[in-house]
């Protein structure tokens, strides 16, 4: 069981809200699209990906690659610093120091499946693919990036996001990290909010 957090400024009903129930990015990708994007960046800089128009620094990063990989761990920091209306990406944190930026709501989200991850290696992947069941078994790695989906190849999977340990103030402070999905949240998957550092209460 994997338990991750986000902050966000809008209230439960719009969380439900049945036209875009979950939470997306700004710029949403597809499924394909976020295939195409990590295979560009990490596997094949000959791989065609199409980004819509509104990620606009997704689009300068790969415009200025100039034919070669970028690697994840770039990707992921690009991404993590975008916090206006073109970023691709939805922030989720590993602990209660919440991913997203600071706001009245929390939302807890929780994955009841097994997932898979790949270490950046260079500016490429590790061949390594480690399962893992848990906050507990992800990298901590506090310099590269994982690639994490919910199957063993990139072709398959419908969950893809990245992954990055965060710095601690000391060694004995709790572990936190940051999980950006390029896919979206399901509705299925946020079972509890809490409102102002109240009560966490049921979706």
């Amino acid at each position: 069981m994997f338990t991750l957090y986000r902050a966000d400024s809008r209230p439960k009903d719009k969380i439900k809200d049945p036209k875009k129930p979950g939470f997306r990015a700004w710029v949403e990708l597809s499924l394909g699209e976020s295939q195409d994007l990590i295979r560009r960046v990490a596997i094949n800089f000959q791989q065609p990906v199409a980004i819509p128009r509104g990620a606009t620094e997704v689009n300068r990063l790969l415009a200025d690659s100039n034919g070669r990989l970028i690697g994840i761990t770039t990707l992921y920091e690009l991404i993590r610093n975008v916090v206006s209306s073109t970023t691709i990406q939805v922030s989720t944190a590993t602990s209660e120091v919440t991913g997203g930026r600071t706001a009245d709501t929390k939302y807890k989200i929780e994955l009841d499946f097994p997932l898979y991850q790949r270490k950046a290696q260079r500016s490429g992947l590790s061949p390594e693919v480690q399962t893992v069941n848990s906050v507990a078994e992800l990298g901590q790695s506090r310099v590269d990036a994982y690639l994490i989906t919910d199957t063993s190849t990139i072709d398959g999977a419908s969950l893809i996001a990245l992954y990055k340990e965060s710095q601690r103030e000391s060694e004995s402070a709790p572990r936190n990290g940051e999980m950006a999905f390029l896919t979206p949240i399901p509705l299925t998957w946020i079972t509890e909010y809490q409102v102002g550092g109240g009560t966490w209460q049921s979706m």
